[in-house]
């Protein structure tokens, strides 16, 4: 049976979540708890499993030029655990997808893609794995958010949802803006993109340790991660694993909008909720998708109208809106924050060259 979480530990989750690089002494002057009494709970969060530390890769510098999601239908009558181990096994051999999980008759993939033939590759790979077992196979939608024209929160915003679930006594807290994305041209020497790598794959390792790993000084790990860092080559965050008693439905929509409906409209008509209260958004202007926890399903009818309902009352859609909702017992994860395939395959020939971006022998990062 699931158990609620204690206040401070409620409280430090949220501060986590807020901003994934906050040390002890940062969370213990945001919550007014004492510092100690902070890492004892950070400690006790992670062995219990209620969150997880994840350094997200900032794509749009490693040479991908576009996020897509794919979602859509299961076969009902094909067992749950059929469906779950046939795309658990297909996913495996796809680095694009980073995350990815399924619920009754249920599917969703997040992405990230070089190009539009690197999509279509994998729509043919899709269609290929499952030829000899079409019964097990999704009615795959996608819907593609490039970076030069979309807006999107990139990392994971779970802060505004645990603090409304929570119903914590704090200072309102701060949502991912929304934030449009140029592609750039990053070139990493073959150390860098070594140490890169390991800092995706181990987020929470010191530089000494990752030095060990690669045979590198702990300074030069140091150095080499503040120069990431500095050019916001990824970002550190915590992800809330929803597992405890105050945690229900996941809400996932797609809306499509009228050609009229750019962002600023979007923003006038509805307001912040949309995409503070969204876990997780990609946005164009004639496209939404979101992700929308909740505490439970009563929770669920009273607020999904109140962060989409204004697009529809002022006219602004242009279809009926997307919406699948999945209980938290039903939902699995198929793929979670799976970051290392794909940042190997944009950074690790032999010879370091990747799509998007070079590598040099020994020069740094440019």
């Amino acid at each position: 049976m699931r158990q609620l979480l204690s206040l401070p530990k409620r409280q430090v989750l949220f501060a986590l979540a807020e901003d994934g690089s906050r040390t002890d002494a940062e969370v213990a002057e945001r919550t007014g708890m004492k510092e100690t009494t902070v890492g004892l709970h950070r400690r006790e969060l992670l062995k219990e499993g209620h969150m997880a530390h994840v350094n997200f890769p900032s794509f749009e510098k490693l040479g991908c030029e576009m996020l897509v999601e794919f979602y859509g239908n299961t076969n009902p009558a094909v067992p749950a655990d059929v469906k779950i181990n046939a795309y658990r096994t297909f996913f495996k051999g796809v680095p694009q997808v980073y995350d990815a999980v399924s619920g009754v008759g249920f599917i969703r993939a997040s992405s990230a893609m070089v190009s539009v033939s690197e999509l279509t590759q994998f729509q043919d790979r899709h269609d290929a794995f499952f030829s000899d077992a079409p019964s097990t196979k999704a009615t795959l939608f996608s819907t593609v958010f490039p970076f030069d024209i979309s807006r999107c929160s990139y990392v994971y915003n779970f802060g505004p949802f645990l603090h409304r679930v929570f119903k914590l006594e704090l200072p309102a807290p701060m949502s991912r803006p929304l934030e449009g994305k140029k592609v750039e041209d990053v070139t990493m020497s073959k150390a860098e993109a070594r140490t890169f790598a390991e800092i995706i794959r181990s987020p929470t390792a010191t530089d000494s340790e990752i030095g060990q790993v690669i045979h590198r000084s702990r300074q030069s790990v140091t150095d080499m991660r503040n120069c990431f860092l500095e050019q916001g080559l990824y970002a550190r965050t915590v992800v809330p694993t929803l597992i405890s008693a105050e945690f229900g439905p996941t809400a996932h929509v797609r809306l499509k909008f009228k050609p009229s409906a750019g962002f600023e409209r979007k923003m006038s008509v509805g307001g912040d909720d949309w995409w503070t209260q969204s876990c997780y958004t990609l946005e164009r202007d004639s496209e939404l998708f979101g992700i929308y926890p909740f505490a439970d399903f009563a929770e669920y009818r009273s607020l999904m109208n109140r962060f989409i309902g204004p697009f529809q009352q002022a006219g602004l859609l242009a279809a009926e809106p997307e919406i699948v909702t999945v209980s938290r017992e039903n939902t699995v994860d198929l793929v979670e924050c799976s970051f290392v395939p794909l940042v190997n395959r944009l950074l690790g020939s032999p010879l370091g060259r990747r799509p998007g971006g070079a590598v040099d022998e020994a020069g740094s990062t440019h």
